[in-house]
């Protein structure tokens, strides 16, 4: 069975192999505005397509399927504290980080991670 009708926005998804998969995706999947971040492997894995799924707004570091537009992460130093192994966790932007301004305004959330509004230009991942 396809997975339909779900909207992915404004997450930030970080690991040491692969980052997110999105298997089987059908009609109205939204994919939009997350940080997806592999330290050694997949940023995002589709492995029977994104044909028909809303994508943009995304910002990846590892691979990614072909075909598909992202906005290319430089590493942890992108966040503000970060780490591969999950200790430390504060996922904010860093000031100079690809990030900032990837999100696209036609899928941002209103509000944020920590209850802030979102104003433009939108940031991509789970804080504004």
């Amino acid at each position: 069975l396809a997975t339909t009708n779900v909207t992915i926005q404004h997450n930030t998804f970080i690991n040491t192999g692969r980052s997110v998969r999105l298997t089987n995706p059908g009609t109205g999947i939204i994919f939009a505005n997350n940080a997806c971040y592999s330290q050694r492997g997949e940023a995002i894995n589709a492995p029977s397509g994104l044909a028909g799924v809303t994508l943009g707004g995304n910002v990846t570091f590892g691979t990614i399927p072909s075909g598909i537009t992202t906005v290319a992460g430089t590493g942890l130093g992108d966040f503000v504290n970060v780490s591969w192994n999950g200790l430390n966790r504060n996922a904010a932007p860093s000031a100079s980080s690809p990030l900032k301004g990837a999100g696209i305004p036609t899928q941002a959330t209103e509000w944020d991670l920590g209850f802030r509004l979102r104003t433009t230009p939108h940031t991509s991942g789970s804080y504004r």
